[in-house]
């Protein structure tokens, strides 16, 4: 009987890789070979030394998922290899709450001759950690996981295929107690992408700057492993510095209080062609002097890097050894905020001396030779010399000794896992460190400062290959060659997409370029944050949040109409969901994730869309179980005045300034989801209750008309205070909101819009706050397509992403400047809208059109043709119009006997009107064949 299995006596660390085989002897090809696999955190799965999988989707540890692989293919005559690497994240992160290292196995494999071998753990297993991955890696961001730092000296080559592998101490695995795992069930989505994509151009290439010494320690908080945020422990470190001359030195730091013999350095300009360093001129006496650093930790890390001349003559010794050598430090630390308190009694130290109590809590830690964190490495490696090569040239590039960088252009945003191949000696280290964007020609790394992407392969010598464990989101790829005392030559580089295998059905034209474009950028962005759940970025965070994940549903029904992926999202957001937080703002979540008041409420607007137009039942019932109580408790916060507060604050938006209180945003919003209750309560058979949640929302919305609109103004405010007075604050983004959501009176829209069209002109994309951010347009536009204002929205879409179209990526952003992410699919409103509204096939929001009927309703106000297909429900619906004198020219071809209305909207319902449909021909263009025209 299968049983879940980890290695003996597990450390508590960042990260353990935990290596597993299964040796598979055959006497013939198998006519049936599954394994079925699920492990704690990720696993790479390879079979005779090729990767085919890459799993478990994140869940709760009470909700896991196991993977399933036909191997068949994969195996053949003799001796096979089924390996599995294992990575144990030991801290929780945004992707997934703490479990214990865990591996559990099992299925077979059968003969042509008829012999069957079980596959099931412990079985005939072997296990072995890696002594090649660092335990104590940075953590890519405050969201994600650890980077990784692979020597791969450490490991022998190939262990994963057969006849390798026998240098590890293998050792039968250890049964364990798989209690915090509930039951496993099947992989609810596809498995992603494995594709290979090379580089496409070789933008730079170029030899290291000399001259200078980086002085380097990593040190990582150790915390309890529950914790999804780090905290801000603080750490100290000193040394003692020999000058051998009274000396004026330019020496490069980043953050922190650093003191040299008592005097704080005095920041003395950035230093050009390197990011996150700041440079200071410090007076050196000759002799000994003290260096004194206090460091509040980021992301559970303090990666000291002082940048120091090799002619200066330095040496750092915490025992005052003028030898030189390795560089060494006292560390103390990290402690907590009360610790230090108590240590340091309030005072700023400038030497240890300063804290008594320092001296019996250091340790000497080594400074390595190589620089302790590739990303800092290579942002602080100013380029040299340029090397003569050609852009084309992205293959078997020879670096000579002394140190040089490759910078590689992906041709668009990826999403995967960063491959080098490569010859090198050994002991060279390659540092490959990706970024959406460039800055000054190389990638712009620390774009957000608390960011390490960044990872390193130390080479074991010969022909081999760097991969990274997890996926990356990036366009640029600067490739660091170091420490070879031979050639190396780089042979390939580019990345592994794991992306989501979206089938595109969706399609999208106009007489706009520009409206296209932007309906292909949300096609790409959906791509890129598709993964085992919807993401926000491929970039940053990789999380999934509830407010993104509405837009992206949008998105993804009008390019894909394959709604797993979504399901799994909601199944996520509905198993973290408790009667007294309702549902969290992200999942999973170690931490209820964040609470956000309105994300509580997307979530649920998102789930009675889904099930809505999926018609799946069940899934309603699940969502009325937690909507019930998260509904219950927020009538219960209802005030005298009929508005709620909610406990926890809203986001709304960017920079939105209104989180708290009577927040007219939110009130609007609440209007919906007792909607979406109601909704969801009737799907379930409970109409008293459905009826009951629906006189709850007209009166909400009856109160938000009454209470948050300013008569003096024409506009709805922001907020009402405590003594019940307007906040005389009108954002666009709360207008907004009341527009999509709270069903304005007419007067009251007619207002609304007279501003909008006289204020979004002056659209400034740095002040989201007075404005429309690319998140905040998906209820803007459709507050405007909702009421008749299509001519609005579609100007104001080129106006909110005119920066996306002329500084192209292919790609939405997160806001409407490229300050932030360059991928974020919460932007990819133009794409739903376009395709709903403009080529007009009505999916279901924010108005209520049903799956049993095609409704297509063309509204556009600037456009004078549109043509697309958009999957639906009943199937695939091909459409296309344009304008000719005061005709509106229809054609569609939907599925033989799906009940089709065509209806069109706004001022195209002012034109006459002519429809034809499948074999008939068009009525501008009778000539020409249905199918010639859908090309």
């Amino acid at each position: 009987m299968r049983k879940y299995v980890w290695i003996a006596e597990p450390r508590q660390q960042r990260l353990t890789h935990v290596l597993f085989k299964r040796v598979v002897k055959l006497s013939g090809r198998p006519d049936r070979a599954v394994l079925n696999v699920f492990a704690s955190t990720n696993y790479h799965l390879r079979v005779n030394g090729v990767t085919i999988g890459y799993g478990p989707a994140r869940a709760y540890p009470a909700h896991p998922e196991y993977d399933s692989y036909d191997l068949r293919s994969h195996l053949k005559t003799g001796r096979n290899i089924i390996a599995i690497d294992v990575a144990h994240v030991g801290v929780a992160t945004f992707h997934n709450p703490y479990a214990p290292g865990a591996f559990i196995a099992w299925g077979s494999v059968r003969a042509a001759a008829g012999a069957i071998e079980t596959l099931d753990t412990p079985g005939g297993w072997a296990c072995a950690e890696s002594p090649a991955h660092d335990p104590d890696p940075p953590l890519f961001s405050f969201a994600i996981g650890p980077v990784q730092l692979f020597d791969e000296r450490r490991c022998p080559a190939a262990w994963d295929a057969p006849g390798n592998g026998r240098a590890l101490r293998w050792q039968a695995p250890t049964v364990i107690d798989g209690g915090c795992f509930g039951a496993l069930t099947p992989r609810s989505i596809p498995h992603l992408t494995q594709e290979e994509r090379e580089a496409k151009l070789l933008l730079a290439a170029h030899a290291h700057r000399t001259g200078e010494r980086i002085v380097s320690f990593r040190l990582v908080s150790s915390y309890d492993p529950h914790r999804d945020v780090p905290p801000k422990d603080v750490a100290y470190a000193w040394t003692h510095v020999y000058s051998p001359r009274e000396q004026q030195v330019v020496v490069g730091y980043w953050w922190g209080e650093n003191h040299l013999n008592g005097a704080k350095f005095a920041a003395a300009g950035d230093s050009p062609g390197q990011f996150t360093r700041t440079n200071a001129i410090l007076p050196f006496r000759q002799g000994w002097n003290m260096l004194f650093s206090s460091y509040r930790m980021v992301n559970g890390l303090w990666d000291m890097f002082l940048g120091v001349p090799e002619d200066a003559g330095l040496v750092f010794s915490a025992e005052r050894d003028a030898a030189g050598g390795a560089a060494t430090f006292s560390v103390a630390g990290p402690f907590s905020a009360e610790a230090v308190r108590a240590l340091a009694g309030g005072i700023e130290p400038s030497r240890p001396e300063d804290i008594p109590a320092l001296a019996g809590r250091s340790r000497t830690v080594v400074c390595p030779d190589v620089p302790a964190s590739p990303c800092k490495a290579v942002a602080w490696r100013a380029p040299g010399a340029s090397l003569a090569l050609p852009a084309w040239r992205t293959r078997d590039i020879v670096i000579e000794p002394g140190g040089a960088s490759l910078v590689f252009d992906m041709g668009g945003i990826q999403l995967g896992r960063v491959f080098v191949e490569f010859t090198a000696p050994a002991g060279t280290v390659i540092d490959a460190a990706y970024a959406e964007e460039l800055r000054d020609g190389r990638p712009h790394l620390y774009k957000m400062v608390m960011m390490q992407s960044g990872e390193r392969h130390i080479a074991r010598g010969g022909r081999s290959r760097m991969e990274t464990f997890h996926p990356r989101g990036f366009r640029y790829l600067e490739v660091s060659v170091t420490d070879h005392r031979g050639p190396v030559t780089i042979h390939r580089a580019g990345v592994v997409a794991q992306q989501y295998p979206y089938a595109q059905r969706g399609s999208f034209a106009c007489s706009d370029p520009a409206l296209t474009a932007l309906w292909e950028y949300g096609l790409n962005s959906l791509r890129l944050c598709s993964e085992d759940v919807l993401t926000d970025t491929p970039w940053r965070e990789r999380t999934l949040y509830a407010g993104d994940m509405l837009v992206e549903m949008a998105a993804t029904l009008a390019v894909s109409g394959d709604t797993r992926l979504v399901k799994r999202c909601m199944g996520l957001f509905l198993q973290s969901g408790s009667p007294r937080d309702g549902l969290p703002g992200r999942a999973p979540s170690q931490s209820g994730g964040g609470n956000l008041g309105d994300f509580a409420l997307l979530a649920l607007v998102a789930g009675e869309w889904l099930c809505r137009w999926t018609g799946d039942k069940a899934l309603a019932a699940q969502c009325c179980g937690v909507a019930d109580a998260m509904m219950s408790r927020l009538e219960r916060q209802r005030g005298a005045d009929g508005l709620y507060a909610p406990r926890s604050r809203v986001f709304i938006d960017h920079g939105y300034a209104s989180g708290a209180g009577r927040v007219c945003a939110f009130n609007a919003l609440l209007c919906r989801a007792f909607d979406a209750w109601a909704s969801l309560l009737g799907m379930a058979g409970r109409r008293n209750e459905a009826s009951r949640a629906l006189r709850r929302a007209d009166a909400l919305r009856e109160t938000v008309n009454k209470r948050f609109f300013d008569a003096a103004a024409g506009l709805y405010a922001d907020s009402i205070d405590e003594s019940g007075a307007l906040s005389g604050v009108h954002t666009l983004t709360a207008n907004s909101w009341a527009l999509m959501f709270g069903a304005p009176r007419a007067r009251h829209t007619a207002s609304l819009l007279r501003h909008f069209a006289l204020r979004m002109p002056h659209h400034d994309p740095l002040n989201e706050r007075e404005f429309i951010s690319a998140y905040g347009s998906f209820y803007y536009f459709g507050g405007l397509y909702e009421h008749d204002a299509e001519e609005l929205a579609e100007q104001h879409m080129r106006i909110i992403y005119s920066r996306m179209l002329a500084e192209p990526t292919g790609t939405t952003w997160e806001h409407s400047h490229p300050e932030k992410s360059l991928s974020h699919a919460w932007g990819s409103s133009p794409t739903y809208y376009l395709t709903t509204r403009a080529l007009g096939v009505r999916l279901g929001f924010p108005d209520a059109a049903g799956p049993g009927e095609i409704l297509i309703a063309p509204q556009s106000g600037t456009l004078t043709w549109a043509r697309g297909r958009v999957p639906h429900p009943q199937g695939d619906v091909s459409v296309e119009w344009r304008i000719e004198g005061d005709t509106l020219f229809v054609w569609y071809d939907a599925p033989h006997r799906a009940k089709v209305t065509v209806r069109p909207s706004g001022r195209l319902a002012h034109l006459r009107l002519k429809v034809a449909h499948g074999a008939e021909p068009r009525p501008w263009a009778p000539r020409v064949a249905a199918a010639q025209r859908l090309s």
